[in-house]
């Protein structure tokens, strides 16, 4: 623990109370003299309020310019008006961030070979050889049985623990866990309860107690205890005391769920993590966590555990079902570098990697404690944090250094405690001795319940119709693998054997994931310039100028003064609603809304009510009934409203009735939520999403989401909004000061085909693309239902739903379809309810008519042989008028 000096805790008090009555002062006369040009909307809560925002208007908008600095480059040892400066900010621990002998070409290859993205979940065709591969390396580098990545380190621990443990059971978490964990814990429903940092005699305590407890007012045994640490604490520096925690734990039968994210990679004699370096068993930690942004310069993260865990998460993972795969070139970045840290790539590169950032780690350590600074952390670790204490030394600090080409990160309110402000140094085995100087210079079984009995006794019978594996770009044709199994489908094995299928599953609305003659040579170029990834957070050296470049890019497209992107889709919804809404706030949600939303704001702590699925009517009532009532117990009018909606409902290819609820949300001074997964790009004259289809003012959504993985072929997610809005989100958003940020390549990706889209590539590729995907969509919809299918959703939506309704017709049609080289998605629960199995297809404005009426005739034999049309010849009558009768 850090024992702060008395006067330095008054001297920083008085600092923050200054600071805090001069913005109250501001705020006041502010008030008075811009009443009229307030950007709050009359009558309305503000959207951004609260502690948070008055810190971001008054303290943190005065030393902006300290927190991230855009780069442009890759963040390797120096970062290149454009300034060449020493980089001790970037988690770019052993050095992979940069351009590779070994790393980079097969990057490139992979690149040429696949796409920059699958476009796609893992469950709907977002799987390839090479995810397979990369799940076989980790497990095999981490010393467990199986593993499974997902496309975001942060929605690793933050989609993962809500399906891990539930109602009943207890979370004990050390107190300066990642904000990752905490959000994961909190969206859990379980009871949740802190020990003081890093201190086994006080965790057994708060197990003690509360095994003898029992659980809140029943007093009922818990059904399981999961204890929740880290590796390296990021903010600290400091060594997890894995083996007495271990100890603890399995006195009392609690798992132990282990977060590695600055850990795996950087220590160990052979880079395996802090279970290497503390001599403990990987036997003994249950769940192994981990990230690839820091020792493997890519993207996303990983959970490694045994076979049933792993297993189980495939099935109920919502990073695994509904998030867009870990990118290809990233997968490839993250397998070739462990193959270097191995050696197995032929040379002895990872282990003089390895000795270097522990002997740079320990000589910087040691050297800054010899010069009188008061450095936290252990030693071995590359985290290295020096006290400030006061925040008003954070920007002489910061620029200080910047002046003689040091750039270094920091860390204030409310990344770490008030009074412990502090400058974060990052080591990396690239910095060269001279480097350094010149810086120096200036347990209940873990599967179980409902879902697990669902995994085992039905998903394994069906489960070679989802996930299948891909050995090619997510295009028009792609090449599945084979597969079989000894064990009942319970594990599945890949063969050697490729088929070539057409493909309607994946989200690749555009075209975009295939190679494209405009996109792809600047993606490449992009490799080059930059790297895989950043390597770091937006605010610590993970914003290239690119991510400017971007987010102009993503606001001028949508019609939004600004914008913020972010590495995965699915945490933008999740790590965003958060902190636009918490207690006192009431969310009105979609009934059918996506899961990344339902996380979402079950983790704000907001008040959710539920309204009919795509009703207004039935939304009016909601917002009337709950206005009257006010907040529960108190009767307190609401903080604020906001009403989640999707732009296209990703399971039913229904458009949303945005004109009427807007219209709603006005009349209740409601703020509206619109996610637009799969609509910016697909739908519209020229791209721009529902609201130019419906006619819809884009001032008239408040909050505007969206993202690259499904009409743009990359990864990422964005909000759109007002300036305060953004502004607020770049203080206050996880995804924004804790995630990587989006690769460089994929950021170059969603730049190049947003210019194809508006026709700045010089072609009108764009404009064809647009047309092209709408009568495909249109045409196959109408040909549907002449056949007697039952389809649901609207026209003009890529997404089209073939109802099945019993699960036992999933397999059937699937695997007909396949035998037919018909590659198509199945959605059964519990994705959607029990009783409304589907056949999801999604078309793209690269299928040719021979390809859709290759695809009619298969789906209509398979239609016969299994006897699901289900509509009469003439009840589509009506629909078939509305429909186009041909493709053009």
């Amino acid at each position: 623990m850090v024992k702060i000096p008395f006067f330095v805790a008054l001297s920083t008090y008085f600092s923050f109370g200054l600071l805090f009555v001069f913005g109250q002062v501001r705020d006041f006369f502010r008030k008075i003299f811009d009443f009229f040009h307030s950007s709050n909307l009359q009558g309305y809560a503000p959207i951004c309020s609260g502690q948070e925002d008055f810190i971001v208007r008054r303290l943190y908008h005065r030393v902006q310019d300290c927190f991230g600095r855009p780069i442009s480059s890759a963040p390797n040892v120096r970062t290149s008006k454009v300034t060449r400066c020493l980089n001790l900010g970037s988690y770019n621990y052993l050095g992979f961030a940069a351009a590779d002998e070994y790393c980079t070409p097969r990057v490139i290859e992979t690149l040429n070979r696949f796409s920059p993205s699958t476009c796609s979940p893992r469950v709907d065709g977002g799987t390839t050889t090479l995810h397979k591969e990369l799940e076989e390396s980790v497990a095999n580098f981490v010393g467990k049985p199986a593993a499974i990545v997902f496309g975001m380190g942060y929605a690793t621990n933050t989609a993962t623990l809500p399906v891990l443990i539930g109602k009943g059971g207890l979370i004990i978490s050390d107190s300066l866990n990642h904000n990752s964990i905490i959000n994961g814990a909190r969206g859990s429903g379980a009871t949740i309860r802190v020990f003081q940092h890093n201190t086994p005699s006080h965790l057994e305590e708060v197990l003690r107690q509360h095994i003898a407890e029992g659980q809140p007012r029943t007093h009922r045994p818990w059904k399981k205890i999961v204890v929740l640490v880290e590796g390296i604490y990021s903010m600290e520096g400091e060594l997890c005391k894995l083996p007495e925690i271990v100890a603890v734990c399995k006195k009392y039968k609690a798992y132990v769920y282990l977060d590695e994210a600055h850990s795996i990679g950087a220590v160990g004699k052979t880079g395996k993590g802090v279970c290497e370096l503390l001599g403990v068993d990987t036997a003994d930690v249950d769940v192994m966590m981990g990230t690839f942004t820091k020792s493997f310069g890519s993207c996303g993260g990983y959970i490694a555990g045994s076979k049933e865990l792993i297993q189980y998460l495939k099935y109920t993972s919502p990073a695994h079902l509904y998030a867009t795969s870990i990118s290809p070139p990233a997968a490839q970045q993250i397998i070739s570098s462990i193959k270097v840290i191995l050696g197995e790539d032929g040379s002895g590169r990872g282990a003089e990697k390895l000795a270097r950032i522990r002997e740079n780690s320990n000589f910087f350590r040691s050297e800054l404690q010899k010069m009188g600074f008061e450095v936290i952390g252990d030693y071995d670790s590359p985290v290295i944090s020096i006290m400030l204490y006061n925040p008003a030394k954070i920007p002489a600090f910061s620029r200080e250094c910047l002046k003689q080409n040091v750039a270094v990160v920091m860390s204030g309110f409310p990344a770490v405690p008030l009074l412990l402000s502090r400058a974060r140094i990052c080591i990396s085995a690239c910095h060269t001795k001279e480097d350094l100087l010149k810086a120096l210079e200036g347990y209940a079984p873990i599967c179980s319940g409902q879902e697990d009995f669902y995994v085992r006794r039905y998903y394994h019978r069906i489960q070679d119709c989802f996930g299948r594996p891909i050995s090619s770009a997510p295009d028009v044709w792609f090449d599945i693998v084979h597969r079989y199994s000894n064990d009942n489908n319970k594990t599945m094995k890949r063969t050697s054997k490729v088929t070539r299928c057409l493909n309607l599953g994946s989200y690749n609305y555009l075209g975009f994931a295939a190679a494209d003659e405009y996109c792809t040579p600047r993606v490449i170029e992009t490799l080059n310039r930059f790297s895989p990834s950043t390597c770091s957070p937006r605010v610590d050296g993970g914003t290239t100028t690119l991510h400017k470049e971007l987010e102009e890019s993503v606001a001028n497209f949508v019609g939004k003064p600004a914008a913020i992107v972010f590495g995965m889709g699915y945490a933008t919804n999740a790590a965003t609603l958060p902190v636009l809404i918490g207690k006192g706030g009431l969310i009105v949600s979609d009934s059918l809304n996506h899961s990344s939303i339902i996380n979402g704001a079950r983790g704000s702590g907001a008040t959710i009510r539920v309204f009919q699925h795509n009703t207004p009517s039935h939304l009016e009532e909601v917002l009337r009934q709950h206005i009257a009532e006010g907040q529960p117990r108190t009767h307190r009018p609401w903080k604020k409203i906001v009403v989640l909606v999707e732009g296209i409902y990703s399971m039913e290819g229904e458009l949303c009735k945005l004109p009427e609820i807007v219209a709603v949300c006005k009349k209740y001074k409601a703020y509206v939520y619109l996610d637009e997964a799969h609509s910016i790009g697909a739908v519209g004259q020229t791209g721009k999403g529902v609201c130019e289809l419906l006619g819809v003012d884009t001032a008239d959504v408040d909050v505007m989401m969206g993202t690259f993985t499904k009409s743009f072929g990359s990864c990422g997610g964005y909000i759109a909004g007002s300036k305060e809005l953004i502004q607020y989100l770049q203080h206050t958003s996880p995804a924004h000061l804790y995630a990587t940020s989006i690769s460089p390549p994929a950021a170059q990706q969603i730049i190049s085909s947003i210019k194809v889209i508006l026709g700045e590539d010089g072609s009108g590729r764009g404009a064809e693309k647009l047309a092209r995907i709408r009568e495909n969509s249109n045409f196959f919809r109408s040909e549907l239902q002449k056949m007697g299918f039952e389809v649901i959703g609207d026209y003009d939506s890529p997404v089209i739903s073939i109802m099945l309704y019993n699960p036992a017709k999933i397999p059937a049609f699937s695997r007909e379809c396949l035998k037919q080289n018909v590659a198509v998605v199945m959605s059964a629960f519990p994705a959607v309810p029990l009783l409304l199995s589907r056949a999801r297809i999604c078309i793209s404005a690269c299928h040719t008519k021979e390809d859709l009426l290759k695809a009619l005739e298969v789906i209509s034999q398979v239609g016969d042989l299994i006897g699901i049309k289900y509509s009469l010849a003439g009840s589509n009558k009506q629909h078939q008028e509305q429909g186009p009768k041909k493709l053009d």
